[in-house]
């Protein structure tokens, strides 16, 4: 699903900050999160939402918790870039993580990758120094160059289910 603003989801965006409100801005269909506006301490997703749009959350000083619903199967590009605070995501049906999705979230500490991942593109986790462990699933296909780039990882564990091929390209 595409994660990039269009001109109308960005007038969306405009009305509701016009409007001063806080909170998650969802898409006309209602199956994008276009943009958190406001600065909560934890988000749970509405149900039936597909996809988090690029930048959706980004540097949202206060966040520390998120939940998303099985439905969301894409995050897009910087979707929880900079949330420093952020400690614990939560992502059951996640199938794709966008480039440097959560990049610099320097207290990101427990986020359990789910089986229907398959791929991690560049610098997703890139700056997040509490991420110590990290368990890949059997499915995953691609974890992209830089992936942990500048990480806390100590201990990455990689399960490849039977007859199952796993490309890693995390180079440093």
């Amino acid at each position: 699903m595409n994660t990039r603003l269009t001109k109308e989801d960005q007038a969306l965006i405009k009305e509701a900050r016009g409007n001063k409100c806080s909170g998650p801005i969802y898409s006309e269909d209602g199956l994008r999160l276009l943009r958190v506006l406001g600065n909560p301490e934890f988000l749970e997703v509405e149900d039936g939402v597909k996809a988090i749009c690029d930048e959706a959350f980004q540097g949202l000083d206060n966040l520390h918790d998120v939940v998303l619903p099985e439905s969301v199967v894409d995050l897009g590009t910087r979707v929880f870039a900079s949330c420093r605070k952020l400690f614990k995501v939560t992502m059951p049906g996640v199938e794709f993580i966008g480039k440097e999705c959560f990049a610099l979230c320097e207290s990101l500490k427990e986020i359990i990758l789910p089986e229907t991942l398959g791929k991690i593109w560049e610098g997703a986790f890139a700056g997040c120094k509490a991420l110590e462990e990290i368990n890949i699933p059997s499915h995953l296909k691609i974890i992209d160059k830089s992936a942990f780039r500048n990480s806390g990882l100590k201990s990455l564990n990689i399960e490849i289910s039977d007859g199952g091929k796993c490309l890693v390209y995390d180079k440093a």
